[in-house]
């Protein structure tokens, strides 16, 4: 069940990436340089959208993980959905109104996202909670087949290159999504009675998950202070270079996805079993490298059909250093502090890397001031954030393993990616991984490629 849950989501996750990919190279070279700067600023600002439920979608992901779809009152979750909508349509309309008081204009078009984000980011977080990925693949498909749709209607058609309309594009397509979301709700919920009287109970919700979102937006800080760094202190074309290099990096990471997303209802129920975490870890950390030859086609493209943002390449590359690092984290340590109840243990522990990342970064800035040297400065936060996770779960002799893995990463990826020729370092990285795959995780993988070779076997035809 847990290989076909990855592969409904992995597929979902090709059309996704697809869309990423007409997107990722279709903005960048119609928008320009400096208008892509500002359809990224406004990317930057509701990136942070994520935690105006201030911990109530979180309490709920806590109260829902590993649970069955047949073990949910669906009176009980209709009405804290109810309680959500309310909520949020305060939020977003208060966002709204100070937006217009104050002539705030980006404010004002993330004011109008947050209502529909909540909507999109309850059910997504509930379907992965239970188990339910069947829903969460098919809204994983809708949503780049809506924008992609949109975009090359905003491009060929209305032969449009300001950041706004393709800001507009985004709204339409989350309230579109919103909408195919909500029709879905009133069907679930149907005989469901509204009750507002219990309301008040859903603030627990809040209470058990606001260090959760507190400790989120601490990693979403994380995850922007590089870009803030460059922002503020370098140019506008430096700012789009390095932001552009990190369309690239999330491009990519949907190959890592389709497991990260599936793993935390199973790390729900798998907790406390440390031979599991580490097999988990030895996984995400080959599928990582191997994702990251993503980089080499990518970067070959942007070579051929937008040489305007060739400067951002060298910046890309040292980004992706800090691949397997930072899904590691993401996929296997963050969901179990999630999985654990150690919510206080994971709001902590962030601040500490965050204020890491902040020293590294400020160190970086006033030595180098430069977007490499913000981007070296992030790479090294993610490494020494894994080697603490490693640290306190795990022995010596797998850090020691698991530092060895990641030297001989960086050493070969950086190698190829400045060989001169895109294809001869595609080729050349192509090799190291299947190296890499026999003398450090070819144990862990092989039962796992017998399955899929078998799962392959089973639906080809037979004559």
């Amino acid at each position: 069940m847990f290989l076909l849950d990855v592969g409904a989501v992995f597929l979902s996750n090709v059309v996704s990436i697809l869309g990423s990919i007409v997107s990722g190279f279709l903005v960048p070279k119609y928008l320009g340089v400096d208008q892509y700067a500002v359809f990224k600023t406004f990317a930057l600002y509701t990136s942070y959208i994520g935690v105006l439920h201030f911990g109530y979608i979180d309490g709920l992901y806590l109260k829902y993980g590993g649970r069955r779809e047949s073990e949910i009152d669906l009176q009980q979750l209709s009405r804290e959905f109810y309680f959500l909508l309310l909520l949020e349509a305060a939020v977003s309309l208060s966002l709204l109104l100070f937006s217009v008081a104050f002539k705030a204009k980006t404010l004002g078009y993330a004011s109008i996202l947050v209502f529909p984000s909540m909507v999109y980011g309850f059910f997504v977080l509930y379907w992965q909670a239970t188990g339910q990925m069947r829903y969460f693949s098919a809204i994983n498909v809708v949503k780049p087949v809506l924008f992609t749709a949109g975009l090359l209607v905003l491009i060929f058609i209305f032969k449009t290159s300001t950041a706004d309309h393709f800001i507009l594009l985004q709204l339409l397509m989350m309230i579109a999504i919103a909408a195919i979301i909500l029709f879905y709700a009133k069907s679930l919920f149907k005989g469901c009675r509204f009750e507002t009287g219990k309301f008040r109970n859903n603030l627990d919700f809040i209470k058990v998950g606001i260090f959760i979102t507190a400790g989120n937006a601490s990693n979403i800080l994380l995850y922007t202070i590089d870009r803030w760094f460059v922002k503020i202190g370098l140019s506008t074309s430096d700012f789009a270079f390095y932001s552009f290099a990190v369309s690239i990096m999330a491009m990519v990471s949907v190959f890592t996805t389709s497991i990260s997303i599936t793993l935390y209802h199973r790390l729900a129920r798998e907790s406390e079993n440390r031979d599991f975490h580490r097999l988990i870890k030895r996984l995400l950390l080959f599928f990582s490298m191997a994702a990251a030859w993503g980089y080499f086609p990518i970067a070959f493209v942007v070579e051929r059909l937008l040489p305007a943002f060739i400067p951002a390449l060298p910046v890309t590359a040292i980004l992706f250093l800090s691949f397997p690092a930072m899904v590691a984290v993401n996929a296997l340590y963050i969901n179990l502090y999630k999985a654990q109840k150690k919510e206080r243990v994971y709001f902590r522990n962030i601040l500490v890397i965050l204020a890491l990342s902040a020293l590294l970064n400020t160190l970086a800035f006033a030595l180098y001031r430069s977007s490499e040297g913000i981007a070296l400065a992030t790479t090294l936060t993610f490494f020494l954030w894994l080697a603490w996770e490693t640290g306190k779960n795990e022995d010596f002799q797998d850090l020691l393993r698991q530092s060895a893995i990641l030297a001989l990463y960086s050493l070969a990826f950086f190698g190829f990616s400045k060989a001169g020729n895109t294809l001869v370092g595609a080729a050349g990285y192509l090799a190291f991984t299947g190296v890499m795959l026999k003398c450090f995780f070819w144990q862990d993988v092989k039962p796992y490629a017998r399955q899929i070779l078998g799962f392959v076997s089973k639906s080809m035809p037979r004559q």
